[in-house]
């Protein structure tokens, strides 16, 4: 009945019943039951991290031996999932590229002129290139 979240006055009824406890003893378990219900539920993340990256390192070495490279590959991806490298990964891409296009848009604002300050990247190149284009035919 506990495990089946039964209303702890339900249980404490037929425990008094059932098992001709008196009621303090049966509320006085059913407490105790419900605490080690909620201890052997609950997981210490790293100890099932690191059971989860043990189970897979032994899938991943045994479909190497048997030469499945679809099942290797899965397990390799799923490690990955689990170390979060490739979130790591694209953040430090993605701050990368914020840089980048921060810089660029400098730039191109400062060769394209204030009065286009605040264009998307593409529209400032073309008037930069226009720009150098037509520096360049009257150059020549």
């Amino acid at each position: 009945m506990v495990l089946a979240s039964e209303n702890d006055a339900l249980v404490v009824e037929a425990a008094v019943e059932k098992l001709g406890l008196d009621a303090s003893d049966a509320k006085a378990l059913v407490r105790s039951l419900r605490r080690d219900v909620e201890k052997s539920a609950s997981v210490d993340p790293k100890k099932a991290l690191g059971v989860a990256v043990a189970r897979l390192n032994e899938l991943y070495s045994t479909s190497t031996k048997c030469q499945d490279s679809k099942v290797a590959l899965a397990t390799l991806k799923e490690i990955n999932k689990l170390f979060a490298l490739y979130n790591r990964i694209t953040e430090r891409e993605e701050k990368s590229e914020d840089v980048e296009k921060t810089r660029t848009r400098a730039i191109l604002e400062s060769a394209a002129g204030q009065e286009n300050a605040g264009l998307d990247l593409d529209d400032l190149a073309r008037i930069v290139v226009d720009r150098l284009v037509a520096a360049s035919r009257e150059a020549r």
